[in-house]
């Protein structure tokens, strides 16, 4: 083989042996100031979650969960969700912000960011009681979030506009969340 080439290599192994072991390594966490950082702008056992009300410009449509934790619209004797409702229960537990915008707004910054009559108001009821509801308002100039914010909780924060959006089409598609499939009849034995 090359010496040279063989020096090169060495050297470069190295280097590279020497960023590993020094560095921040592969698994370091980020800076928690780091644009990449997210914080929960909520977060609530998805499990105990066993009412969902959501409303989109005035229109809302009511998801139940029965005993069974099998999910209905309207009420525990509508009709059974298809599995296009299967991640929503996970998806109104929680959402992680890139940013918080404003820790206290006032009437005036509700009015801004369009949550002084926001397009979508998802409410949701756990198993001990406690209810939340959520308020999503405009766009962000780059569309790529919604302003938000959480009953009780003062801020407005930004969230991704994809999870607006899924809770959106519970009201614009219902009878996409709804469940055609006819029961079996009973094998007789």
């Amino acid at each position: 083989m090359n010496p040279r080439l063989t020096i090169v290599l060495v050297a470069v192994a190295v280097l590279l042996g020497g960023y590993l072991v020094l560095g921040p390594g592969l698994g370091a966490p980020t800076d928690p100031d780091s644009p990449q950082s997210h914080e929960w702008f909520y977060i609530v056992d998805d499990s105990k979650i066993n009412r969902l009300d959501a409303a989109y410009f005035g229109t809302e449509a009511v998801f139940v969960r029965d005993a069974e934790r099998v999910w209905h619209l309207t009420d525990v004797n509508g009709p059974p969700v298809s599995e296009e409702f299967a991640g929503t229960p996970f998806l109104a537990g929680g959402a992680r912000s890139p940013r918080l915008i404003i820790e206290n707004p006032d009437a005036d910054d509700l009015t801004l960011y369009g949550l002084n009559s926001p397009q979508i108001t998802l409410r949701f009821y756990l198993e001990d009681g406690a209810s939340y509801t959520v308020y999503v308002g405009g766009l962000t100039p780059d569309r790529i979030s919604n302003y938000a914010r959480i009953d009780g909780r003062d801020g407005i924060w930004l969230l991704d506009r994809t999870w607006g959006e899924h809770m959106a089409r519970l009201i614009t598609e219902t009878d996409v969340f709804v469940s055609t499939a006819t029961p079996t009849p009973e094998a007789e034995g």
